[in-house]
This record gives structure tokens, sequence and C-alpha cells, in this order.
């Protein structure tokens, strides 16, 4: 498996045995954090104590982890005269000795929830002894919200932490070194899976995307691996009901909400801990002059985890509504599904559109670069400054693309932005899977506007030089 982005960096924050180091670890499940720490631990030659917390009593969690150390470290020592979360960590500055010892609290997250007074005591026993030490503490967690939330100003770890990693998914070029696929077959595998490593490993390389999609890709791992990852967020079936309304289109918390203006005030801390999670993002609507109010109340929000598009489109319905759900998952329809998901986010990251950043984007604009003007339109560049938008429109059609369907769409989009950016001069970039008629192409040289299609196989020159 090729190695993670952020190994490197790891590597260096744990080669100078001689200083203590903190770092906290957290990242998407599955994403690869343990196997990554692990192989930089044994890489750089520190001798290290690995224990994975559980949903467990505080009082059993601590007993383990003092046997843990006791076991790995000296058999011979003698339990710390406190009970309590500081005592074990400042007697551990006893246990090592000249050793420079690392200590891996994996799935931390579930610590804090179990014991939040954890925190307290790891910053006690921090300020006190083990940033005198060559000790180096990691901790690893995948609840992003809990892992970010001890960094803010009014947590005891403020401050403490001298490496923080959030780890970033595996690059689409790493599927070519584990697959001898067509590029097609590879980019609609990272479409459905993303860059999660141990969704790969699923996979059986020898056999074709086809017999992978029918054998492995619909199994009961990957049903029960959505539940899991909403499992994650928190017990409410709210997010359950999100994930599936955002499946299908963008969405405002108004829409979600529907009628319930309960819910609608509930929706808020559930849609801001998917966002933290990653799961979804949060797209500004497209206004000039900018209307903070407008922004908030009309923010649309989109499913932007590959696998939960995949899930909740495939498999959630055999899992809720198995009678109505298809026996099986078409090669069409994961061409469509991908098109219509993945590809608008893999042109945000085309190097052309990152080279003309710089002319397109200015740098005094505080409101970033997520826009929403119309669900069938993807803003790939925004700029205030000349009024300018460059806009995507990406076609999946059984037949090359009419100049009457390009049409409709290029009017209705620009009828929005001349609405709510007056004055703006706009660029489009145009995709379809099965080419363009001469219409089509007459009215797109009319427009000014660019094309690529050849069924996937354009993107060679984007996913390849994705940073």
């Amino acid at each position: 498996m090729p190695i993670l982005p952020d190994y490197p960096y790891l590597l260096d924050a744990l080669v100078p045995k001689s200083r203590p180091v903190f770092i906290n670890i957290y990242g998407r499940s599955k994403i690869g954090k343990t196997t990554m720490t692990l192989g930089a631990i044994k890489e750089c030659g520190r001798p290290f104590v690995y224990w994975q917390a559980r949903k467990d009593k505080p009082e059993i969690l601590r007993q383990e982890l003092i046997q843990t150390l006791i076991q790995q470290v000296k058999p011979s020592a003698k339990p710390p005269r406190g009970s309590e979360w500081q005592d074990i960590f400042a007697w551990m500055d006893t246990l090592a000795g000249e050793t420079p010892l690392a200590l891996i609290l994996d799935d931390f997250h579930l610590l804090l929830e179990a014991d939040p007074v954890i925190a307290s005591g790891l910053q006690i026993a921090w300020d006190l002894t083990l940033q005198h030490t060559g000790l180096a503490l990691i901790l690893i967690g995948s609840d992003m919200q809990a892992m970010w939330k001890m960094m803010t100003y009014s947590e005891p770890l403020y401050g403490r932490f001298t490496h923080v990693f959030k780890i970033r998914p595996y690059k689409f070029s790493s599927l070519d070194t584990l697959f001898s696929w067509r590029l097609p077959d590879l980019i609609l595998t990272y479409a459905i899976l993303g860059g999660v490593p141990a969704y790969w490993d699923q996979l059986d390389p020898k056999q074709s995307l086809d017999w992978n999609l029918h054998y492995r890709l619909q199994s009961d791992y990957f049903k029960a691996e959505g539940e899991r990852l909403l499992a994650l967020l928190g017990p409410e079936k709210a997010y359950r009901k999100v994930l599936f309304a955002l499946s299908r289109q963008t969405h405002t918390r108004r829409e979600l909400a529907g009628k319930s203006g309960s819910l609608y005030t509930k929706l808020r801390p559930i849609l801001e801990r998917m966002e933290v999670f990653d799961y979804i993002e949060r797209l500004l609507p497209l206004s000039y002059p900018v209307r903070p109010r407008y922004l908030s109340a009309l923010s649309h929000y989109r499913l932007t985890d590959p696998f939960l598009r995949y899930w909740a489109t495939f498999l959630a319905p055999s899992i809720y509504s198995p009678q109505s759900a298809p026996q099986r998952v078409l090669r069409s329809d994961l061409v469509a599904f991908a098109w219509r998901t993945f590809l608008p986010d893999m042109l945000v990251a085309w190097k052309t559109i990152n080279n003309t950043r710089k002319e397109f984007i200015d740098p005094r604009n505080p409101w970033g670069d997520k826009w929403w003007i119309d669900d069938d339109v993807t803003v790939l560049v925004l700029d205030f400054r000349n009024k300018g938008v460059l806009l995507s429109a990406c076609f999946c059609c059984d037949t090359a693309l009419e100049a009457e369907t390009l049409l409709e769409r290029y009017e209705r989009v620009e009828k929005k932005l001349g609405r709510l950016m007056p004055g703006a001069q706009s660029k489009w970039l145009v995709l379809a899977q099965k080419g363009f008629s001469d219409r089509a192409l007459d009215l797109m040289k009319t427009l000014n506007m660019a094309q690529y299609c050849d069924d996937f196989l354009m993107l060679d020159f984007m996913l390849y030089d994705r940073i």
C-alpha cells in the first residue's frame, strides 16, 4: 500500500528522540491513521506502547491502561499510587526512565466520551512532568469534532500539542499502483470508494471491476459500513434522513426541515457535525454584493463523502426498502452516478483551474470559494473583483449532447446569474460523456465554451495532476 501524504511529516516529528512530542492525529474512519502511526514509530526506532480504547467504564479503562503499560514496558514495576488519569500519566515518566518511550492511545475519542476528565488529567501531567521528558504521546481518533474541539481555546489541552495531523485520503494515482485496470475502471472505483485504503483492500485486484461490483461492492461489509459511519455521528435518526435527502440533490436547511419548525432548529448542530466529519460541505448562494444573512439562511448542503454517496444511492435502499430496491447495481448506473457526483468534485482540483486561480480569486474575499447557483452547474471559480465566474456543466447522455439541452441549461443559469450578480461575465467548461452534436459544437463556439468528452478518458490529465 502506498504511504499516506502525511507520513513523511509524522516521521519528521518523531525522529528527534530527545524532545517531548505531543501529537493529535485525527481523520475519517478507515483512512489508515493507526497503520501510518505504527509504521512511522517503527521506522524511527522508538520503543512504543500501543493501547486501543473501547466503550467501557472509566475505572476499567484506567486499569487496562496500567496493565498494558506494565506488561509492555517493565513487568516488575509497581502500579501508580493514585488511580486518576493524571496519576497514571505522571507515573509513566518513572516507568520509562531514560527510554524515549512513545505511548499511542488509539480511539481516544472513546476515552473522551467515557470520561471527559481525561483531558484535564493529561494537561496536568504534561505541564508538570511529561513536557520535560523525551516522551512521545500520540492521540488518535475518528470523531473529528471531538478531536478538533480539544484544540480550542476553552479546552484543557489548548496550546499543548506540538503537532496536529488531519489525515487526508489517498490520492487517485495510488489506485494505479494497486490495480492494473483501465483508467475508466479506476475512476469508477475512486468515485465509489474515495481514497480510503480499507475499502480498497476489500476488492480483488486480480478480478475485473465488473466482477468486484457484483461480488464485493454489494457485499454485507459495505452495506454495514454505511450504518457504522452514521453511528459515529450519534444515535439520531435525523442523520440518516439528512443523508438520504442530500444523496439526491443539494438542499437548504429549510428544505431539509420541511414544515417542521422544531426540526429546522435541530438541524443546525446535525449539519455542523456532518460537516466537521467531512461527510457534507456547505455551499454559499452566489450573490453580489454579499449579504451575510442571506448566505446563512439559504446556504446549500451537498454530500461529499464518495462512499456515503454510493451507499445512500445504491446500497441503503436494499436495507430499508428491499422490495423496491434493484436486484443488482449495473455498470451503466455507476457511470451516470460518477458523472453526476464525482466529476464536478474533480474539476475543482483540475490543474488548469489551479493555475488560473490567481487570476480569478480575489485574495481579499473573506467568504471562501464554495458557491452554489444551480444543482446542475458547479461554480469552479468566483472573482468578486472583476465580477467573473467560471462554471462547469457535466452531461451524462446515451447519445451526443444536443444543442437544445445545452442551451436550456445555459439560459436558465445565466438568468439566475444576471439576477444574483448583475454585470457578471461567465466562462463555461462543458463535459459530455458521448460527445457533442454538430449543432451543439456550433453553439459552444458562439458562446465561447470549452468542451471535453471521450467517455472519461479526458480525465487522464486532470486526475493524475491532482495536488
